[in-house]
């Protein structure tokens, strides 16, 4: 068992954690045989606040996932690497789908530190996320990301 300590805005959170549990619920079999580091270790540049985790979409369980959604999913990490965020509609654009589409994608993700949904927004301002929208905006003031503003209902500004 390994325990790691995780220091974010809010305070330390202890975990203690058994990294088989975790390599085989997050990833591929695959994957699972051939990487010799630790999971903790691919995890630690984005604990460390440093980066993005050392995983590749290879690396993940993406059964389930059409092809469609894994480009998706290609498009929003190279499209929005740690400290950046990318709103629904360009996302949607850059990977040639409709921004609903996109959206879908997101909610369906298993993998959010690793796919990370939280750092599409909105054109209305931060937007939706399935863990919260507290939460998002912790995780997007921790990787030094600028929030966007809010924009009010009915605004002739969204």
């Amino acid at each position: 068992m390994e325990r790691i300590v995780v220091k974010i805005t809010t305070g330390v959170y202890w975990g203690v954690l058994r990294e088989r549990l975790l390599r085989r619920a997050f990833l591929s079999s695959k994957a699972e045989e051939s990487a010799p580091e630790s999971f903790f270790e691919r995890l630690r540049p984005y604990l460390e606040g440093r980066g993005d985790p050392l995983f590749s979409l290879r690396d993940l369980d993406l059964e389930g996932y059409s092809p469609r959604i894994i480009r998706v999913f290609e498009t929003l990490r190279r499209t929005a690497p740690f400290g950046r965020t990318v709103s629904y509609g360009e996302l949607a654009r850059i990977a040639g789908e409709h921004p609903r589409f996109v959206g879908y994608c997101m909610r369906i993700n298993r993998f959010p530190l690793v796919i990370p949904c939280h750092r599409v927004v909105s054109s209305r301002g931060v937007g939706g996320f399935s863990y919260g929208i507290d939460l998002k905006r912790r995780l997007l003031s921790f990787e030094g990301s600028e929030l966007p503003a809010e924009v009010p209902e009915g605004s002739a500004e969204g």
